[in-house]
């Protein structure tokens, strides 16, 4: 073999590595990606299921009757309220601060 084909070959192996760390970027790009939105849908169904046990939460005081709401310290204006509120914000926490 020549020089120049040893440098050739030579050449041809760093090329071919080249394209295999790229790839290997590329690999570790893509499952960032993934990660970070199976992360997000994680993320979205916590907060889901949060705001179900809030609104269950709420519906289970407007099923009390006005005797069990005085006792807590509420009346049946109070429950009312609170389905108002954006879904973020927890029913249960908006009344007792308005109630202060």
């Amino acid at each position: 073999m020549t020089d120049n084909s040893i440098s050739a070959a030579s050449g041809r192996g760093d090329l071919k590595a080249a394209a295999r760390d790229d790839e290997t970027r590329a690999a570790d790009v893509v499952l960032a990606n993934i990660s970070a939105f199976v992360s997000h849908i994680a993320k979205l169904l916590r907060y889901s299921a949060g705001a179900t046990r809030r609104r269950r939460r709420q519906k289970s005081l407007t099923d009390l009757n006005n005797h069990l709401l005085r006792d807590i310290g509420l009346e049946r204006e109070d429950t009312g309220t609170a389905h108002i509120q954006p879904e973020w914000r927890d029913p249960l926490d908006v009344e007792a601060r308005r109630l202060g």
